[in-house]
């Protein structure tokens, strides 16, 4: 009776080891890309405009550009190797919110932070960086 003997040159066990460290690092790869494009985004007038009542009761010499008032949101705005950081009512902003005044309309939503927000080129590096990290992981 004859055997057949089969080799491999790659470990799943190892990679399912490192997984998790692999990811982490793509994600501090691309988080970098996601702050800068968030900020691009906040910089290009997020729509809707500002509703002409919004624009009058803003301090005088901030302007009409949505986000951007204090800049306390975008200067929190950073790619850190544990993701994209910022400050909690970021995300309020990123889904829109009832309004604290009475009788007034909810916030709208401004998306201004995800995939669609990254270049193209930028995003593509990183991928390549965890698709080489990845089949590192799966060398034995």
């Amino acid at each position: 009776m004859k055997y057949l003997k089969i080799d491999t040159n790659f470990s799943f066990k190892k990679l399912s080891s490192k997984v998790d460290d692999i990811l982490n690092k793509y994600k501090g790869d691309v988080s970098p890309a996601y702050a800068k494009g968030a900020k691009d985004r906040i910089d290009s007038r997020i729509p809707p405009k500002l509703s002409p009542f919004t624009v009058r009761n803003r301090r005088p010499g901030t302007g009409d550009l949505p986000l951007k008032e204090t800049g306390k949101l975008y200067k929190s705005i950073k790619g850190t190797k544990l993701g994209l950081e910022m400050v909690d009512y970021g995300a309020e902003h990123q889904k829109g919110y009832p309004s604290s005044m009475p009788n007034a309309r909810p916030v709208p939503a401004r998306p201004f932070f995800g995939s669609e927000f990254v270049s193209e080129k930028e995003e593509n590096e990183a991928k390549k960086k965890l698709e080489k990290n990845l089949k590192k992981g799966l060398m034995k």
